[in-house]
C-alpha cells in the first residue's frame, strides 16, 4: 500500500471556492472531499474574502496578506487574503489581480509539490496565475471553464472598452494553449470551446451535479416550523435559491410576484440568497405594495436543504444573452434533488432540458408576464406532476456529483506520468 506521501498532489485554485457553512455551490469542496477519498492529496486555494457575503472567512483574514490554513494534510484548505469590495468595478478588479498575485508568490515558493494543478474561470487572472505556477513547478495544468469569459462580459456588458476586451479574450487562448487539458461544465460551453481553436483533444466534460449526500433529510416538523417562521401559510410557495446579482434576472420575479398578486393567487415568492441587487429588490418590492413576496437573505449551504423543502415550486431565471443559452446552473440540480417542479425563464440548453424532460415549464426570459401566467397554471394544475420526482430522480442521477468526480479521478489520473 502507497505511503501518504507518495499519493499524488492536486491544488484546486478557485477564488470563490467555499466549504458548505456559506451559501454558494460546493462543486469544489466535494471534489475535494471525495477526492481525498480516491487516494489524492487536495489543496484547495480560494480567497479569504468571501464572495457572496462579502466578508472575511475567519478573524485575522483581513491582515493584509495573510493566510489562512485549515484540513488536513490529504485535502487543505488555504485561504489568502484580498482586498474587500461590494459591487462589481474598478475594486473587484483590484481583488481579482490581488489574489492573482498572491496566489503566484504562495504557489511559486510553497513546500507542497503539485502533480496537477487546476485553475478554474471566470476568474481569468487566477487561472492564468494557475497556469504560470504549473509550468515554474513543473506540473500539468487543467483550465476549467465554469463560464466563458470574456464572452459574458461583452454580453452583459458591451459599453467595456474594446482594448479590454481583446486583451481578455488574448489572455483566453493562452490559457487554451497552456493547458493540458480543459473541463467543461455543458455541451453548450464545449461546442464554443472547439468553436475558438483547435482544442477538441483536449476537451473533457464535467457537469454540475449534487451529491446523494449533499442535503441532510429534514423531518416534517422542522420543515412545518421553517414554514411557520417564514409565515408563508399554506400558500403555494415557489422558491428561488442563489445569487441576487444582475445575471439572475430577479427584476423579472418582482414583476411577475406583483402580477401574480394583482390576480389574487395565493403564491408566496421566496428568495433565498444574497447579491448586490438585493436591495434594490427589497427595494422595488416594498414599493409596488407587495405581500406575496420575502427575501430571506444568504443561508448556509448545509442548511439549504431545509429550505428548498418547504417549496412547492421553484424558480430558475437567468438573463437572455447568447452566452447563458450554454449554462447550466447548479441551482437546477439543487432542485431535482427534492422532485418538484421547476418554472424556469432562461434560455437555451437548460430550458431544453427541463421541456424534454418534463421536469416544469419553460419561458421566455426577461419576459415577466409569460413567467407570470406559468406560475398560476402551476399552481391551477399542480396535479399534473405528480409523477415528477421519478423524472427529477432519473436525471439527477444522471448528473450526480459521484459520477462527475469518477469522470474527474479518470482525466487526472491520464495527466499523471506511467
Amino acid at each position: 500500500m502507497s505511503r501518504k506521501s507518495d499519493l499524488p498532489r492536486v491544488w484546486m485554485i478557485n477564488p470563490y471556492a467555499v466549504t458548505p457553512e456559506y451559501p454558494a455551490s460546493g462543486r469544489h469542496y466535494e471534489f475535494a472531499e471525495e477526492l481525498s477519498r480516491n487516494g489524492w492529496h487536495v489543496t484547495v486555494w480560494a480567497m479569504s474574502f468571501i464572495h457572496v457575503i462579502k466578508q472575511f472567512h475567519r478573524p485575522g483574514c483581513e491582515r493584509v496578506f495573510s493566510q489562512h490554513s485549515e484540513g488536513a494534510d490529504d485535502c487543505r484548505w488555504h485561504w489568502l487574503w484580498t482586498p474587500r469590495y461590494s459591487q462589481n468595478g474598478l475594486s473587484r478588479l483590484l481583488n481579482m489581480l490581488v489574489f492573482s498575485i498572491h496566489f503566484l508568490v504562495r504557489g511559486l515558493f510553497s513546500t507542497e509539490k503539485p502533480d496537477i494543478v487546476i485553475g478554474s474561470s471566470p476568474h481569468l487572472p487566477g487561472a492564468m496565475a494557475s497556469a504560470m505556477v504549473a509550468r515554474v513547478r513543473r506540473a500539468r495544468f487543467v483550465f476549467e471553464v465554469r463560464d466563458l469569459w470574456p464572452d459574458t462580459l461583452v454580453d452583459m456588458a458591451p459599453n467595456t472598452p474594446r482594448w479590454l476586451v481583446n486583451l481578455l479574450y488574448r489572455a483566453e487562448a493562452w490559457l487554451y494553449r497552456q493547458a493540458d487539458s480543459i473541463i467543461a461544465l455543458t455541451p453548450g460551453i464545449a461546442e464554443r470551446i472547439k468553436d475558438k481553436g483547435p482544442w477538441a483533444d483536449k476537451l473533457v466534460m464535467i457537469p454540475n451535479g449534487v451529491s446523494q449526500s449533499t442535503f441532510r433529510v429534514f423531518g416534517k416538523v422542522e420543515v412545518e416550523e421553517l414554514r411557520g417562521h417564514l409565515d408563508v401559510g399554506e400558500s403555494f410557495v415557489i422558491m428561488y435559491s442563489g445569487a441576487h446579482g444582475p445575471a439572475n434576472a430577479l427584476d423579472v420575479v418582482v414583476e411577475a410576484a406583483r402580477l401574480v398578486q394583482a390576480k389574487g393567487c395565493p403564491v408566496r415568492f421566496v428568495l433565498v440568497g444574497e447579491g448586490q441587487e438585493r436591495a434594490h429588490l427589497m427595494a422595488k418590492a416594498q414599493q409596488s405594495g407587495l405581500t406575496n413576496i420575502l427575501f430571506t437573505g444568504p443561508v448556509e449551504r448545509s442548511e439549504l436543504g431545509k429550505y428548498l423543502a418547504v417549496a412547492d415550486a421553484y424558480l430558475l431565471t437567468l438573463r437572455n444573452i447568447p452566452t447563458f443559452a450554454t449554462a447550466l446552473p447548479n441551482k437546477l440540480f439543487d432542485y431535482l434533488y427534492f422532485g418538484k417542479p421547476i418554472v424556469a425563464a432562461v434560455p437555451g440548453y437548460t430550458a431544453n432540458l427541463i421541456e424534454s424532460e418534463s421536469l416544469g415549464l419553460a419561458v421566455p426570459p426577461d419576459d415577466p408576464e409569460a413567467l407570470a401566467k406559468a406560475i398560476e397554471g402551476l399552481w391551477k394544475e399542480r396535479e399534473l406532476f405528480t409523477s415528477l420526482p421519478e423524472r427529477a430522480n432519473k436525471v439527477s442521477n444522471s448528473y450526480s456529483r459521484e459520477r462527475a468526480v469518477k469522470k474527474l479521478v479518470e482525466m487526472l489520473h491520464s495527466l499523471l506520468p506511467l
